[in-house]
């Protein structure tokens, strides 16, 4: 180098080489009376001074040829920013650059490259020719082509045909222009390693990269690190092949990540993207397409996507396109298919397999007409179960030998996509919603540390459920006959009904209840079971449901009403909506839900009637001509006030929400059977059956066998009775109906006794029965022949006697009052776990006035890998002051959470691990039941699915805390804790 400054102490070991030195030199070490202070060239003689007075030393360069400062590079030109000349540069000189992109592209030709230093080059309209390579030296990171986007008029750079460029930053023009644009009609151009920058803001209509004409654009590494433009990539005819396409967050819109669409006419445009990545929440439309017409089928190809943050996945018109998603992921957006609601599919096809959450909205007709298959994982969420989905195609197939999985057909597994769910107060009537209306439609999607129950314990309090989704005509919310409920905290005490509104009033539904995943039959109890996911199926036959607006959301609206207050209500994890659909379970047995349940017709007497001893035989010659016959109907007529009399039992698989139907064929004879109309009349009594397995009371899952004093007498129940008139006519074959009969209050094996009397008529008609079909509908098509049975473990206990040394209990003190285990006060034995305000002395079970925000016990446990529900019991006791917020004032919680960390001293674990005393906010005190000292309170907590997972360990947390004022003397104290889990046999 020509000049040396010095900065600071600089120590030179070996040789420094300079022409001039400037500083100080006594702060140097290692050199002495060495420096180099100039240099002449004589001829061929280059003679050096130095500093120390001796002679100067020579050196000869003559033996050098030609020019010392020519450096051959071929068939390049060179382009700098800083030391470039256009007027003198040349090619293969790299120490002629020139000064311009322009100048050089202009002197190039076929076979030669362009290479670029680091700088930034203000120019437009660069017209890359035909088989030239535009390359920067240093890469995009300090190579910058193009003006600002607000003063660009033209495009920035043209490819033609087999030219590439390679390793710059381009502005993108804020105008309708193109910061990089491919016109071949034919061949392939090459753009690797590029990064656009857009304005940074809104409103330009700037494209990045955009492909026209017949030919091909490929390239690698396509990134944009500053938004602001209607397009990163854009391909209107011919294809473009990117591999690796970034779009990060940055400042400024992007309408388009990628625009596939039309030039006109025959034109139209390929995307194939490998390694497509769009993450910005700037972004409206990852990948669009727009403009197709018959035969003119815009075309994307996306392999392993991976998109999120934006407001659409894939944006289309629904008409004459083909979009691929092959791998990858969508997560975090609007919606990962937006179809333009006027869309019918003609000529289209969707096919995406990239893992995502089914966020759709597209039109009825582009799902039946065009080809339309989803085929993903959906990863669990708060919302979303993890599930393998696949929607259209036409073949599946699910499940192996070693696991089993379930599957769902027709109108999709039960789902919270569109479901509304409100709480109200108790001022509901048959002819009122109520009010105080709370929307609690997020906690009752979410199975992540929320929950929904009744706003109060008492009468008359509302929870009301609808649906969002439309009809095939777009105008009409969709009725639906089920909801699938997870019970998380069952109710004890009190009953409840589901309701619907005929337009003038709430009438009473009838409901059937099933277990999800069990299949066991719960008739119609409703939420008894703690930690049960349970479908509800309500009566398909309700023709007077009609759509209602409520709080301002219109809808076909279900409710469910407390008719009577009990102690506990019932709390729930998560509530879906169930349309109609088969489900084939992990066993690969058939359960049935909404208009897809199975109507099954029985034929009671089939050909036979047993009767009184009046009742005779009807003969009646059937067939024509060589083929007729005297046909025999045994014990079949009956004459006036005669009956007849049947019984069955209650099919395995019966859905009892619905009404049971009777249909009688008969041929009516006698003088006057051609003029006179008789009366039927028909008796109709469901009764209880001892000993039949009925849902348990006392919550357990498994049905159990009803008592001999919880069975109905015979002569106890009334009857449901129709009347219904003949028809005139002989030796014909007529048809009368009874129906609508309930069977709600009843399970598959009860009987049911059947009467069929004839009244009196005008004349003389006989009835004669031909034939007797019960028609009933089923949720399954029978009973298993091996069912599900549950089994139950208790996998931890604490009883204090050991002082809680055997199960590794830890204590987090702070604050005078902590957590101890000591003999002051118990539920049964000696010690108990207690706070007291004095751990080192007599440890009195009492507490002090002094705040804290939090002092705690905690132990860790494993939690087998096949259970299927986690329950925590323990007695507790605690008086303290409530409060309304959920930290006031003086109490206790309990926690589950996993084991990493250590509860803080200095505070509560995170509210969302808090189980029990829903009632209370989670609060162990005075204002959540009557527990007192002395008066020991069971606590029995079902614990949410999201707090836990089998095969792991966890953590269960006991946490104290108070403030200054009032101290409600005892605190808290806790004694006998189990933890059990329930798994399948």
């Amino acid at each position: 180098m020509s000049t040396f400054k010095q900065y600071s102490n600089l120590e030179i070991i070996g040789a420094l080489s300079a022409t001039t030195l400037y500083g100080d030199a006594s702060n140097l070490s290692g050199i002495t009376n060495t420096f180099v202070t100039g240099a002449t060239l004589n001829s061929s003689i280059l003679e050096l001074e130095r500093n120390n007075g001796l002679s100067d030393v020579t050196v000869d360069l003559s033996s050098l040829s030609g020019d010392p400062l020519e450096i051959n590079t071929g068939r390049v030109l060179w382009v700098d920013s800083i030391f470039g000349d256009d007027a003198t540069a040349l090619t293969n000189r790299q120490d002629k650059p020139y000064l311009t992109i322009e100048q050089a592209l202009s002197d190039s030709t076929n076979g030669d490259t362009v290479i670029v230093r680091p700088g930034e080059y203000d120019e437009e309209e660069l017209n890359v020719p035909q088989g030239v390579s535009l390359v920067s030296e240093g890469g995009w990171e300090v190579t910058i082509i193009g003006k600002s986007p607000a003063t660009a008029a033209r495009d920035i750079v043209e490819l033609n045909e087999n030219s590439v460029i390679d390793g710059f930053s381009i502005n993108v023009p804020e105008g309708s222009l193109n910061g990089i644009s491919s016109s071949n009609s034919s061949g392939t151009s090459t753009a690797n390693n590029i990064t656009f920058f857009g304005n940074g803001g809104a409103g330009s209509s700037g494209t990045g990269l955009f492909k026209t004409g017949g030919g091909k654009l490929i390239g690698t590494s396509i990134r944009v690190e500053g938004g602001g433009m209607a397009n990163c990539l854009k391909v209107d005819s011919g294809t473009l092949a990117l591999e690796g396409v970034h779009v990060p967050q940055s400042n400024g819109d992007i309408d388009n990540v990628l625009l596939v669409t039309t030039s006109g006419g025959t034109n139209v445009g390929r995307a194939q993207m490998l390694n497509f990545n769009s993450g910005s929440n700037n972004v409206t439309n990852a990948v669009k397409t727009t403009g197709g017409s018959t035969g003119v089928i815009p075309t994307a190809l996306i392999y392993t996507p991976n998109i999120f943050n934006c407001t659409n996945a894939i944006k289309s018109e629904g008409d004459y396109e083909e979009i691929n998603f092959l791998g990858g992921r969508i997560d975090n957006v609007t919606y990962v298919v937006n179809v333009d609601l006027a869309g019918t599919g003609e000529e289209s096809k969707y096919r995406i397999t990239s893992n995502h959450q089914p966020d759709y909205i597209y039109p009825p007709a582009v799902a039946y007409n065009a080809e339309f298959g989803l085929d993903f994982m959906q990863e669990e969420t708060e919302i979303f179960n993890s599930s393998k989905n696949l929607f259209g195609l036409d073949q599946m197939s699910v499940g192996t030998a070693e696991i089993g999985t379930k599957s769902h057909f027709g109108r999709g597994a039960s789902s919270t996509v569109g479901l509304k769910v409100f709480t109200t107060d108790n001022t509901a009537s048959s002819v009122s919603d109520g009010g105080n209306f709370i929307d609690v439609t997020d906690n009752a999607k979410s199975k992540e540390g929320s929950t929904i129950t009744f706003q109060t314990g008492g009468t008359n309090t509302t929870i009301l459920f609808t649906t969002q989704r439309y009809s095939d005509d777009l105008t009409t919310t969709l009725p639906f006959y089920g909801l699938n409920v997870n019970v998380l905290q069952r109710a004890v005490g009190g009953s409840y009904v589901f309701e619907y509104w005929d337009g003038s009033e709430w009438k009473t539904d009838s409901v059937h209840c099933v277990s999800e995943d069990l299949g066991y039959n719960y008739g119609n109890t409703l939420f008894l079971r703690n930690q049960s996911e349970e479908n509800l199926t309500f009566d398909l036959s309700k023709d007077s449901w009609t759509g209602k607006t409520i709080n301002g959301v219109e809808g076909y609206w279900m409710r469910c009403r407390t008719v009577s207050t009990g102690t506990t209500k019932p709390t729930f994890e998560q509530v879906k909506i169930i349309y109609d659909n088969t489900t084939i379970s992990k066993e690969g047995i058939l359960s049935l839900h909404g208009k897809s349940l199975y109507r099954e017709s029985i034929n009671l007497v089939q050909g036979n009637w047993d009767g009184s001893s009046t009742l005779d035989d009807y003969t009646s010659t059937v067939g024509t001509g060589s083929n007729s016959w005297t046909h025999r109907f045994k014990e079949s007529e009956l004459d006036t006030n005669e009956s007849a009399y049947l019984n069955m039992v209650i099919p395995a698989g019966t859905s009892t929400s619905q009404k049971v139907n009777i249909t009688a064929n008969y041929i009516t004879s006698g003088a006057d059977a051609n003029d006179e109309i008789s009366t039927l009349k028909f008796y109709f009594l469901p009764v209880e059956v001892s000993n039949n397995l009925i849902a348990d009371s006392d919550g357990g899952k498994e049905p159990v066998q009803r008592t001999v004093s919880n069975t109905s007498s015979l002569d106890s129940i009334e009857p449901q009775v129709q009347i219904e008139d003949t028809v005139t006519g002989t030796n014909i074959v007529h048809s009368v109906s009874f129906g609508d009969f309930d069977i709600s209050d009843f399970y598959e094996g009860d009987m049911v006794l059947m009467r069929l009397e004839k009244e009196s008529d005008g004349g003389t008609v006989n009835f004669n029965l031909a034939s007797l079909n019960l028609s009933l509908s089923k949720w399954s098509l029978g009973q298993q022949s091996e069912p599900f049975r549950l089994g139950s473990e208790t996998i931890f206990t604490e009883d204090w006697e050991d002082g809680g040394v055997s199960n590794g209990w830890s204590f987090v003190t702070a604050g005078t009052n902590v957590w101890v285990v000591s003999d002051d006060t118990s539920y049964s034995g000696t010690n108990s776990l207690y706070i007291t305000d004095d751990a080192g002395g007599s440890k009195p079970y009492q507490y002090a006035g002094s705040s804290q925000s939090g002092t705690h016990a905690y132990v860790d446990f494993s939690i087998p890998d096949n259970a299927i529900s986690l329950t925590v019991n323990f007695y507790w006791t605690c008086d303290g002051e409530n409060g309304a917020g959920v930290d006031q004032y003086d109490f206790g919680a309990i926690y589950m959470t996993g084991t990493t960390g250590v509860p803080s001293s200095g505070g509560l674990p995170p509210s969302a691990g808090r189980i029990g005393a829903t009632d209370n906010q989670g609060k162990f005190n005075d204002g959540y039941k009557s527990a007192e000292e002395g008066n020991w309170q069971l606590e029995t907590i079902p614990v949410a699915s999201n707090l836990w997972a089998p095969g792991t360990d966890a953590r269960l947390i006991c946490s104290w805390r108070n403030d200054s004022s009032v101290q409600g003397q005892p605190p808290m104290a806790i004694d006998n804790i189990t933890i059990e889990i329930e798994y399948n046999i």
